[in-house]
């Protein structure tokens, strides 16, 4: 997990997701999980419920069943859990703030080999299973990807070349 260490504060990043053109994100923090995580905290952050299904079925004119409900939810959020040690990471933006000037990011949810973020805060963390604490200092790169060793869970790298 990557965000300020003041909770109450926005977490201002540059964001690449598998080498894409990076963009300005400002949000509560980017979770991130190889498949051993990923049927924790990651699937609840990614996950759909049924509350906003029924909502969009509604609105669009479909009748709903709790039945017809469920059945979707089931198949949006069952693509969340995935294997360890596949090569891919999980990454969800956590509540990210747009407006008229930087408008929301569009892949806030999803897979990728690798996460790359540049810290525009000044008090930002890695936190790794919500014990091990990694400060980031504003400018500092990390990289997040699966680890390249038997027995690495994730990697995570402070620097990388533009």
């Amino acid at each position: 997990f990557i965000a300020e260490a003041d909770a109450s504060r926005p977490s201002v990043f540059r964001l690449s997701i598998n080498n894409s053109e990076a963009t300005t994100v400002r949000c509560s923090g980017v979770i991130c999980s190889t498949g051993t995580g990923s049927t924790g905290w990651f699937t609840s952050a990614a996950m759909i419920h049924s509350d906003v299904v029924e909502n969009v079925m509604t609105a669009a004119g479909l009748n709903t069943t709790v039945a017809s409900v469920e059945k979707i939810v089931e198949n949006l959020n069952s693509k969340w859990k995935f294997a360890p040690g596949d090569g891919k990471i999980g990454f969800v933006v956590r509540e990210s703030i747009g407006n008229r000037i930087r408008p929301l990011i569009k892949e806030r949810i999803g897979f990728a080999q690798q996460v790359k973020l540049q810290a525009l805060g000044w008090n930002s963390e890695v936190t790794i299973d919500g014990i091990t604490q990694i400060p980031v200092e504003f400018g500092c790169k990390v990289i997040v990807r699966e680890g390249q060793q038997e027995g690495s869970v994730l990697q995570c790298i402070k620097s990388w070349d533009d």
